[in-house]
């Protein structure tokens, strides 16, 4: 996966470099770094990497072991991943069935230790409070923490664990992934050895239980609770570097992507024991349940180009409560790692004992240190000027002969919207010309919910192709599933899209690939259930026989399939197309169910397909 999102993010970032070429003018001075409260930061770049002094943007005692709070449970959040794509042998034990293995539909039994006043989740804990009982003061569990026999679907428990960061839903979810918590934070253990998040490991992180509890080691003598652990007088620790390369790991998978980066409000019932009174707030979103849950999470109001993020508080991380008209008020201090996107470029952050705003700090550390990153990235390219575009939940770009761009992007309702922009090169300004957009019906919801991507491609200087894909992500023991459509759109003369040819159903599947050949050719690949499928499509304009002598007929325009072809594989990961001379190569990787997403791809498999009448020479220029 990490290979799709590469690919995915290579558009925008050949338009970082076009822009970064055609608009050179003379060096302006660095930026200043700024002058935080945090007292462990890191901004790092993926494009040169953590470790490399190009990649580090901006830091404070970026390698130095410190207490990490709640975002201890982004790894909680990988390890559940990692069971769900099948990479933890006997994962789930709790599970009826023969193999054992763990779907995002289980459901999950809290048991003694996931209710708060246990020895693992003590009193005082952030808990998966419901809808009826929502905190009243900062850092106070309510009485809607956990039940012991309550039961909640994994997928849910994910979320309660993440959004009003569960301790008492990062207990559950370990016992129900490793038969019992201590093994569980055997496994987020692993995970700073060498070979998983980094060739050299993560010597200064470790982790003592899965919800980041400061220091806290629940029963005497367990192995990670070692006296030889312990650095900078700690034993649950890691340092805002190794934090971000761990959300950089993590976040290669959809999955991990989905949870960190849904936006918006999340809803969902438990079932009591012996319960079976369905609230009415259950039956309102169509569930059965004793229990409402409701959490509001995420959107770019956090950060321009929000990607998704995981905040955390604990006396050692910051959050030491205050006093203010005799009531307890978290003081906006704490720890959080997250990420964002901006014209195609990735960065990750990470802090502790950081400023979140007012009334602590007038500005937050998050947003000190990415505007300087960011402008560090973009000088002397991105200077005084700069657009919002839109709250996408996937994007791609086309560039236009005369020298304006296209954004393409796909909404969290699932719907598509273009937007074309003009560039003054010597003003350095970017304006929005204009806009047009796509309504999708939604679809019913179902477990996990469908994620929304697009890719486009230009067949001439006035028309673009956009594939709309509906995918749920590959989990062990499930199909994948999805859909494609096709929209043909035209850009006027002012930059109005219009879309032409609309939702034409392209095939069901995930991961599709989209080239065009000529300005009236293009191809899709993409993979069905384990199949990869190749499709040459054409644009075709129609004029229809007039209905009375002497009229002329109207023009219809039309996207045709002209040929299928299967490769002819037994399994099928990922697909993608590239370009050899009048030919299209096929390239597949192989799935693997002990490897990683960031591991290697196995080389795979490499076929060729010519495209039918079509030949070297006639590609036109500008298409490449």
């Amino acid at each position: 996966m990490m290979i799709t999102e590469r690919r995915k993010s290579l558009a925008p970032r050949l338009l970082a470099i076009m822009l970064a070429t055609a608009f050179a003018v003379p060096a302006q001075a660095e930026p200043s770094p700024p002058t935080v409260t945090a007292q462990h930061a890191f901004v790092g770049d993926p494009l040169y990497g953590l470790d490399s002094a190009e990649g580090t943007l901006f830091s404070v005692a970026p390698d130095d072991p410190t207490l990490m709070a709640s975002t201890t449970k982004i790894v909680s959040l990988h390890l559940a991943v990692d069971a769900l794509h099948g990479r933890i042998p006997g994962a789930c034990p709790s599970v009826s069935t023969p193999s054992q293995e763990c779907h995002l539909g289980d459901w999950v039994t809290a048991g003694a230790d996931a209710v708060v006043g246990s020895s693992w989740v003590p009193s005082g804990s952030s808990c998966m409070w419901d809808a009826a009982n929502p905190p009243q003061t900062a850092n106070v569990c309510p009485a809607g923490g956990l039940q012991q026999g309550e039961l909640v679907q994994l997928a849910d428990l994910l979320r309660g664990m993440m959004y009003p960061s569960g301790n008492d839903a990062a207990v559950a979810l370990g016992d129900h992934v490793a038969g019992q918590v201590q093994t569980f934070v055997e496994l987020m253990n692993d995970v700073t050895a060498p070979g998983h998040v980094d060739p050299q490991g993560l010597p200064n992180s470790h982790f003592t239980n899965p919800a980041g509890l400061d220091n806290w080691c629940a029963v005497p003598g367990l192995p990670f609770c070692d006296e030889s652990f312990r650095k900078n007088g700690l034993l649950h620790y890691t340092t805002a570097r190794d934090l971000s390369k761990i959300w950089l790991h993590a976040s290669q998978d959809e999955i991990f992507r989905q949870v960190v980066g849904f936006q918006g409000t999340y809803q969902f019932c438990t079932t009591l024991p012996g319960g079976g009174s369905d609230v009415p707030s259950c039956t309102n979103i169509g569930k059965i349940g004793d229990r409402f849950f409701s959490y509001n999470w995420g959107g770019p109001g956090v950060y321009p180009g929000w990607e998704g993020a995981k905040g955390g508080g604990s006396t050692g991380c910051g959050s030491a409560l205050v006093i203010v008209n005799n009531q307890p008020v978290s003081n906006n201090i704490g720890c959080e790692v997250m990420s964002t996107r901006r014209i195609g470029r990735q960065l990750v952050t990470a802090m502790m004992q950081g400023c979140f705003g007012q009334p602590s700090c007038q500005t937050s550390d998050r947003q000190l240190m990415l505007d300087y990153a960011f402008a560090r990235v973009f000088h002397p390219d991105l200077r005084d000027h700069a657009v919002n575009a839109e709250s996408w939940t996937d994007q791609d770009v086309q560039c236009l002969p005369d020298g304006r761009a296209v954004s393409v992007g796909t909404t969290a309702t699932q719907s598509l919207r273009l937007v074309t922009w003009g560039v003054d090169v010597d003003g350095s300004h970017v304006t929005k010309l204009a806009q047009g957009s796509l309504t999708q019906p939604r679809a019913a919801p179902d477990v996990f919910g469908l994620s929304p991507g697009v890719v486009s491609t230009r067949l001439d200087p006035t028309h673009i192709v956009t594939a709309l894909t509906k995918s749920a992500p590959p989990v062990l023991g499930s199909a994948p599933e999805g859909s494609i459509k096709l929209t043909l759109w035209n850009i006027a003369a002012d930059g109005t899209p219009q879309a032409v040819v609309k939702n034409v159903a392209a095939g069901q599947g995930r991961g599709v690939r989209l080239i065009a050949i000529s300005d009236r050719l293009f191809v899709t690949s993409y993979v069905d259930g384990n199949e990869g499928v190749f499709k040459l499509w054409a644009k075709k304009v129609f004029v229809p026989p007039s209905k009375a002598p002497g009229e002329q007929g109207k023009p219809v325009t039309s996207l045709e399939e002209v040929r299928t072809t299967f490769w002819g594989l037994s399994s099928v990961e990922e697909a993608d197309i590239a370009p050899v001379g009048g030919s299209y190569v096929l390239r597949n990787g192989l799935p693997d169910a002990g490897r990683h997403p960031q591991d290697p791809v196995p080389p795979g498999d490499v076929r060729t397909r010519r495209v039918p009448g079509h030949h070297a020479g006639r590609r036109h220029a500008g298409h490449g």
